[in-house]
């Protein structure tokens, strides 16, 4: 008889939870089981994960090349035009010496890793964390909220740092 885990556990006591844990394992995460029965405890798992899912689809993926045709076509979330025509010009350039823009998907995505990561530790821990300036003798602080319905909003989403590891996956 195989030995019983802690999800076949938690799986008997709260049957729901079978349900509940496909939101979490389609988006990936480790544990799911844990992230449901968390949801169920009242913390904000939901919104939480949604948060990590929308954070770690900024990373392309490794096989995916498609972000030199977006930057070609102008379909990025930039707005400044020199620093678009430079990325396109920079594109050309390497094109005309023969290298495979391929190549540089992994230069692309570890950018963007960071930039994700740089993100989730400014949002978990605030201004100390990136030596933001502030006016001397006075303080900025923030915290992220969960407001699902039904539930109370004073529910802090926190520790996004430690589920991103810098390779765009969780």
């Amino acid at each position: 008889m195989p030995s019983s885990t802690y999800d076949d556990y938690l799986l008997r006591q709260k049957p729901q939870l079978a349900q509940l844990s496909q939101y979490y394992a389609a988006l990936g995460l480790d544990a799911p089981l844990l992230w449901a029965n968390s949801e169920l405890s009242g913390e904000p798992a939901v919104a939480t994960a949604a948060l990590l899912h929308a954070l770690l689809a900024q990373v392309t993926p490794a096989d995916d090349h498609a972000w030199c045709a977006a930057v070609r076509a102008r379909d990025v979330n930039v707005e400044n035009e020199d620093m678009l025509a430079q990325a396109d010009a920079a594109l050309r350039a390497l094109e005309a010496a023969n290298v495979d823009l391929r190549l540089l998907t992994p230069l692309i995505r570890v950018m963007q890793a960071q930039a994700v990561r740089n993100i989730a530790a400014l949002l978990d821990q605030g201004p100390q964390i990136s030596c933001i300036p502030l006016p001397p003798g006075r303080e900025a602080h923030w915290q992220l909220f969960s407001m699902d319905a039904g539930q109370s909003p004073d529910r802090e989403i926190s520790g996004l740092y430690a589920w991103i590891d810098g390779s765009g996956a969780i």
